[in-house]
């Protein structure tokens, strides 16, 4: 070992060991994972500092543990830790390169309901531990809901204190609530002294890829984490994980195969996985190669983290980026996905979904919604806009309702071309906009631009739909649609002249208005059992005789007036 310490600035500079042969099975043991262990507990003691490695290769064969105000930083892939050497792990044993951990130091109880959005807390317990800068956990053994097939976590959620008042028995925390709480339902805190300031940057990680069962970095009730330019290669079960971490962020970094484990039900496989209760974390700027997923989040609703500008390839078996129900308040924006099973998915509230660029998938490129199997009560209020999705397999978005109700969407100027178009099950409030929908190229025989099914309050408005093969709109048991100011452009090769451009099989209360049907050869719009229909204002542009361009079998309270019909 080469080191020097430079106290004044609390910098220690470290070499590897010498005595290491290339190959993992004839390596002799080195002395590298008690080094850097014990120089890490010298800054931890010093209050912090930096621990910089040098060029070469560190062979660890122990999880190391990194304390509070602490940067270990390397001289980019020149400074590599070699972590092949881990013991490999099982559905039980999980291990990690680098941890670093926060402490439980006292518990508070609550006896008054709380709402969400409060920042002052009555409190009593432990309130002398509760002080300025450490963290709270709020826990409850109330749901966060429940549906058919089962329930929902427990509600939780982690604050900052940025005050307390003793005299009162008060804690002020900085974010406000995000749920509320009924006191009884065995409502407390936990007080913990955050592992703080860890920053990790400038290196690689190697660790030893299928079969290890082996994971990088995890902080685990952290405030103020840094990761940037880290690259970690065969983290078969995780790259990087954020456990109960508030205000975080990862940039920069490359996480290749992270393929998960081969255990039955295992399903991890995460470049970054995101979970229980995190919140204000930035993952921005890294690459994600052959991983099951990017980027994944869940557990106790770990809420605003933005996903940006990250690119997403060669993962060919789940979603390159996602997160599992419940999530809040996440925004997926600018990120670049090819190659992969399917685009994005996210399950939980209050989701941003905009300017991501989906291309060459299997797959799905945009989903929302609960899954078979899956609890979400409830998805609602999802913005998904000036997407570009390009040749999937599946829909280009799709909302997904089996499990939970879509509450309010608003779908707006996304590209979508040779795709399955939109899809939307089992929502209400939904505004589709100004989007374009090109199935010009598509194969399938079956190919409808947007399908939507059980469904109430929904507004078409602007969008331009070419090619589609089957029916440009689908409806099925729809009520309270309003589909005004589309496009429908026809290319006579791909249109069967046995469907309709507008389809509406059960519903009612269906306005369709000031609409442009372009070089038909098939009926306009074709309704059974729908009632209550307006048809006014529109233009059909038809290769068909006149008055055979629209069918409303047995439509009770029809009006259709002021529509203009050319050849």
């Amino acid at each position: 070992m080469s080191s020097n310490i430079n106290k004044a600035n609390e910098i220690i500079y470290l070499s590897p060991s010498e005595m290491k042969t290339t190959d993992l099975n004839t390596r002799t043991p080195s002395a590298d994972t008690e080094n850097l262990q014990n120089l890490l507990n010298d800054l931890g003691m010093q209050g912090g500092g930096t621990l910089r490695l040098g060029a070469g290769t560190f062979i660890i064969n122990q999880t190391l543990f990194v304390p509070s105000n602490v940067t270990i930083e390397g001289v980019g892939d020149r400074t590599i830790l070699d972590g092949r050497g881990l013991a490999h792990g099982d559905i039980n044993q999980r291990p990690f390169l680098l941890r670093a951990s926060g402490n439980q130091v006292g518990n508070l109880k609550v006896s008054t309901d709380l709402g969400e959005g409060q920042t002052k807390l009555s409190v009593t317990g432990d309130i002398f531990e509760a002080r300025t800068g450490r963290m709270v956990q709020i826990i409850s053994n109330e749901r966060q809901g429940e549906t058919e097939v089962g329930l929902l976590p427990f509600k939780e959620e982690i604050q900052k204190i940025v005050n307390v008042d003793l005299q009162d028995g008060t804690i002020e925390i900085d974010g406000g609530l995000l749920f509320d709480y009924m006191h009884d339902d065995n409502l407390r805190a936990e007080i913990y002294e955050p592992v703080s300031n860890v920053e990790i940057k400038k290196l690689k990680i190697i660790l030893g890829g299928v079969g290890s069962v082996h994971s990088g970095i995890n902080i685990n009730y952290g405030l103020n984490t840094k990761i940037d330019q880290v690259t970690i290669d065969g983290a078969e079960h995780i790259g990087i994980q954020m456990t109960r971490t508030y205000l975080f962020s990862i940039m920069n970094s490359y996480l290749l195969n992270s393929t998960s484990p081969l255990f039955d039900n295992f399903n991890s496989g995460y470049g970054i996985a995101v979970i229980s209760s995190s919140c204000y974390g930035r993952i921005e700027k890294n690459f994600f190669d052959n991983c099951r997923h990017g980027v994944t989040g869940g557990n106790h609703a770990p809420h605003h983290i933005s996903v940006s500008s990250n690119i997403c390839t060669n993962c060919r078996v789940g979603y390159a980026l996602g997160c599992h129900e419940p999530c809040m308040y996440w925004n997926f924006n600018g990120n670049t996905i090819q190659g992969c099973a399917s685009g994005i998915n996210t399950r939980g509230m209050h989701m941003t979904i905009s300017d991501n660029f989906v291309k060459n998938i299997t797959g799905v490129g945009i989903s929302t919604g609960g899954t078979s199997g899956t609890n979400l009560p409830v998805a609602k209020e999802y913005v998904i806009t000036n997407n570009r999705i390009t040749n999937t397999n599946g829909r280009a978005i799709e909302l997904r309702g089996h499990f939970g109700r879509i509450e309010g969407a608003i779908i707006e100027k996304n590209t979508c071309i040779k795709t399955l178009g939109i899809v939307i099950r089992n929502g209400e409030n939904l505004l589709i906009t100004n989007n374009l929908i090109d199935q010009t190229n598509n194969v399938e025989d079956t190919v409808y631009g947007i399908q939507l099914s059980s469904a109430e309050g929904i507004t078409l408005l602007g969008n331009h739909l070419i090619g589609a093969r089957t029916h440009g709109v689908f409806l099925a048991e729809c009520i309270d649609v309003n589909i005004s100011n589309n496009m429908f452009y026809v290319n006579k090769r791909l249109w069967n002249t046995d469907n309709a451009v507008i389809r509406a099989a059960v519903g009612s209360k269906i306005s369709i208005n000031n609409n442009h049907f372009q070089s038909l050869t098939r009926i306009s719009v074709f309704t059974t059992n729908a009632n209550d229909i307006i048809f006014v204002s529109n233009i059909i542009s038809s290769s068909r005789s006149s008055n055979s361009n629209t069918n409303f079998s047995g439509a009770s309270n029809l009006i259709s007036k002021d529509n203009i019909e050319t050849n």
